[in-house]
């Protein structure tokens, strides 16, 4: 074999082995190792359009910790995670900021009823949950994002903990999205 075909054959496989390696990380970036459901980079490669988005952040994750152990607590966000993977009306479930914050995508004309099932579910794992909702308007799902996790974070300060609060939101103008949405409605759905 001459020196030319030893060099690409060479190049070849560094190249294979390049694609391989590539696309675990990327697969690894994709996916949470922990919870095995999409990470924010995932989302942000295939973003939803539609329906609405659900934001929860998990209560006291500092203290569940503490007083039952990480893995423990893991298991349990775990174990509600894979629910609502394998639920029908869900397109999405995915980990966001940090270990307690998760976003969940469905349509909007059940967004009640998916934000009733993932109180249910952590608390039936002994888990309380803060919940914000948003709709996608026009396809903007990071702003229906931010939206629904201000309404969590907003609640939170308040000291209003365990509790899902559902937006319906307009934008203002085309331009509104730089500037803000008005509120058009905002329901805490347990103090109906």
């Amino acid at each position: 074999m001459d020196l030319v075909n030893v060099a690409s054959i060479t190049t070849a496989t560094a190249a294979i082995a390049w694609a391989i390696w590539e696309r675990r990380r990327s697969r690894r970036m994709a996916i949470d190792p922990i919870y095995g459901i999409y990470t924010r980079v995932a989302v942000e490669a295939r973003p939803p359009t539609e329906g609405s988005i659900i934001f929860w952040d998990v209560d006291m994750m500092r203290q569940l910790n503490t007083s039952r152990g990480y893995e423990d607590v893991d298991q349990r966000i775990s174990t509600v995670v894979k629910q609502l993977r394998a639920s029908r009306d869900c397109t999405l479930v995915a980990r966001w900021y940090s270990g307690d914050e998760f976003i969940y995508n469905c349509p909007s004309d059940s967004v009640q009823a998916a934000a009733e099932r993932i109180r249910t579910l952590f608390s039936k794992q002994g888990i309380s949950v803060t919940i914000g909702i948003a709709p996608i308007h026009e396809g903007d799902w990071r702003e229906a994002v931010r939206i629904a996790s201000h309404l969590v974070q907003d609640a939170k300060r308040r000291g209003d903990r365990a509790r899902y609060i559902l937006i319906i939101a307009t934008p203002i103008n085309a331009a509104s999205l730089a500037i803000g949405w008005i509120i058009t409605r905002g329901v805490d759905l347990w103090n109906q």
